[in-house]
């Protein structure tokens, strides 16, 4: 198993053959420490790069929803946690956690004035075993007193692999009221993920974090960012979302993404930038400023059925960024299939793609990297 995390140009977070944690850092002017601030051993330098090895072994904790002979640690499948929440309260640094398919409405922490039903706060991976479509997290709404959001990311954890939905959150909580569907810190890392039917005071999708190959869609907030509040983007898909506000995305970046058919008061809202925020070999409207932009409607195959696959004469077949090292798709379908990118969470195939495997790719370029073999190897 490899899984990397790389944020902006120069992190990388690496578990490597399920027994080496490894961070990477090129050199930015500052010390090298990991995202929380840990000082950090350096074992390995080359001209532009360092290699830091800090945790080893690496433990492999299972879930399966309401199992009935959950006990920890939760190291087999016998034996597998009950809860989400329950395994990530025991897992230390560089665990895996890997989730059975299932419906999961159940445990949680409250985040930030609002019940949340998985909340990853440290750097440990938080994966589905066969992809978004078969792992369920559903939060409560609407948006009350009871309303529970069903994810927090942060503290350099990946996660990945889940539909999350019917999300929101506590009004009370005042500007925290934010990320029905996702609220994510700013090394947290979500990737092949659904997020779906979820609502919040802004960020009614997902608040924070770096997302790629996500699919956000239908989801509402009542003041800004019905899809997105500030999240970075890439190879992802935003439709379909409303807010008072910016109903796709409010600041933030896109790469190589698409955001359509968000609308604010029945008008197309689909990106506001702020003064940090940049949109890359993107299909958004009205025109972005940025590179290799376009504006024409992406042509999803059927957004009543929420399928957001693109056919083949959609213009953004073969105009995303990036290599062939990001592999697969959100549908676990090859990521390029002629000879470049697709915008989009989808790529463009004549043919459905195998069953869904475990693992994803994202762009290096500002914002993360992350891939999952299959078959990972416990360690005990």
């Amino acid at each position: 198993m490899v899984i990397k995390w790389s944020y902006s140009y120069w992190f990388v977070w690496s578990l490597v053959d399920a027994t080496t944690y490894r961070i990477q850092y090129r050199w930015n002017g500052g010390e090298w420490t990991d995202a929380p601030g840990n000082p950090l051993l350096v074992v390995d330098d080359s001209a532009d790069e360092e290699y830091v090895s800090r945790y080893s072994p690496h433990y492999t904790r299972y879930v399966s929803a309401g199992n009935p002979a959950a006990q920890a640690p939760y190291t087999s499948w016998a034996t597998a946690a009950a809860t989400i929440q329950d395994a990530i309260d025991v897992s230390q640094t560089a665990d895996l956690v890997i989730v059975a398919d299932g419906v999961y409405d159940a445990g949680g922490a409250v985040i930030q004035g609002t019940m949340t039903r998985v909340a990853v706060n440290k750097a440990i991976s938080v994966r589905s075993a066969n992809g978004p479509h078969n792992a369920i997290i559903m939060g409560n709404g609407p948006m009350g007193p009871d309303a529970v959001r069903c994810a927090y990311v942060c503290n350099s954890a990946l996660f990945g692999g889940f539909t999350l939905t019917n999300g929101a959150v506590n009004p009370e909580s005042g500007t925290n009221a934010i990320g029905g569907g996702l609220l994510a810190g700013q090394y947290g890392g979500v990737a092949n993920s659904i997020v779906r039917s979820c609502a919040a005071s802004s960020g009614g999708g997902v608040a924070g974090g770096n997302l790629n190959n996500c699919l956000v869609a239908g989801n509402t907030a009542s003041g800004a960012g019905g899809g997105t509040f500030r999240s970075g983007l890439g190879n992802s898909t935003i439709a379909d979302n409303t807010a008072a506000i910016a109903g796709g995305c409010f600041g933030g970046y896109l790469y190589s993404c698409i955001s359509w058919h968000n609308t604010t008061n029945g008008q197309p809202s689909n990106f506001e930038f702020e003064p940090d925020s940049w949109v890359w070999c993107s299909c958004v409207t009205p025109a972005a400023p940025g590179y290799m932009n376009i504006t024409n409607d992406p042509a999803f195959l059927d957004r009543s059925a929420f399928d957001y696959r693109l056919p083949a004469a959609s213009p953004c077949v073969d105009r995303g960024a990036g290599s062939a090292s990001w592999a697969l798709d959100i549908d676990h379908g090859p990521r390029i299939v002629n000879f470049a990118t697709d915008m989009g969470a989808f790529e463009y195939a004549a043919e459905p793609p195998p069953p869904w495997g475990v693992r994803v790719a994202a762009p290096l370029r500002g914002g993360m990297r992350v891939s999952w073999d299959a078959a990972p190897r416990a360690t005990s």
